[in-house]
């Protein structure tokens, strides 16, 4: 448990570091899950919406929180939030749905899976790989409905 909690704290520490007008509240870092990065936004932390729904600890408005919904893929999501807007090639990184600060719903992918895609589908390096997630896929807004980007909790602290 001490272990969970360091990791936490550190993962806090880094949200924090990158935005610092975020306001993290305690009582729910037990659902924090990692922090996402999106054109036109600062960095935010994620949680696990499912988590705070069942302990009914879900908070009603806050500036920088995002809620996730984990273990959709892109044929759940156009079925529910038919909305969305997801990147050609890179749709096996898609991780969720999240719920943004302002309350709009994006697809949510995950940082590490797009650069596996990239370097093993795409052939790139993974030099190639970064400057081409960083200038074309997460450095290009497409409107509100613009996606996420998380890296994980585990990703962050390995």
């Amino acid at each position: 448990m001490e272990d969970l909690n360091q990791q936490i704290e550190e993962l806090k520490l880094a949200v924090l570091d990158m935005n610092p007008e975020v306001k993290l509240d305690p009582s729910i870092d037990f659902a924090l899950i990692g922090y996402i990065e999106r054109a036109g936004d600062d960095y935010m932390p994620v949680y696990n919406k499912v988590l705070l729904e069942n302990t009914e600890k879900l908070p009603k408005e806050t500036k920088y929180n995002c809620y996730a919904t984990l273990g959709l893929n892109i044929d759940d999501i156009a079925e529910m939030e038919p909305e969305t807007i997801s990147y050609d090639g890179i749709e096996d990184a898609i991780i969720g749905l999240i719920e943004l600060s302002d309350g709009e719903i994006v697809i949510l992918y995950d940082v590490d899976k797009c650069i596996k895609v990239l370097t093993e589908k795409d052939e790139m390096t993974e030099e190639d790989a970064w400057d081409h997630y960083y200038y074309n896929i997460v450095g290009g807004y497409v409107g509100k409905k613009t996606p996420a980007f998380m890296t994980s909790k585990e990703s962050f602290l390995s």
